[in-house]
């Protein structure tokens, strides 16, 4: 099989390591909203054509580790990559892509305005997160067969 698009396995340890740390500081934010480390804070932050007074990058900082942890677990392959586990992977990615674009018709017969923008920002993730579950899932299945 050519697996010329994925990551040696040895990244996946790597990659489970960022996106639980920005699962837990994605967490804080969800339960915190307020929560913002002053470290993490620029004066004047200059943004385009607004000049903002503060701007706190623990929000950005916590989608940027689950989104590349999320793709490095996702494209690191297994210890035994093969013909069946590529067949996993694109049946996986299949079932990944259905249900975000089910979520997202729904969200948009349902949900308006504000709530929807929320729910854009939270649903950036979910194909990556389902795709994740999904083969996963399928390699346990494979493992116990």
């Amino acid at each position: 099989m050519n697996t010329t698009f994925l990551l040696k396995n040895e990244l996946k340890k790597i990659g489970w390591i960022l996106f639980f740390i920005g699962l837990i500081m994605g967490s804080i934010l969800l339960f915190n909203s307020e929560f913002s480390p002053s470290f993490l804070t620029i004066k004047n932050f200059h943004t385009g054509n607004f000049l903002g007074e503060n701007e706190n990058f623990f929000n950005e900082i916590s989608l940027a580790l689950i989104l590349i942890g999320g793709l490095i677990v996702s494209f690191a392959k297994t210890k035994i990559e093969d013909e069946y586990i590529g067949q996993l992977r694109l049946q996986s990615f299949s079932i990944a892509f259905i249900i975000y674009h089910i979520i997202l018709f729904i969200a948009n017969i349902f949900l308006y305005e504000f709530d929807f923008l929320s729910f854009m920002i939270y649903n950036l993730c979910t194909m990556l997160f389902v795709f994740i579950i999904v083969f996963h899932v399928k390699l346990y299945k494979l493992s116990q067969s």
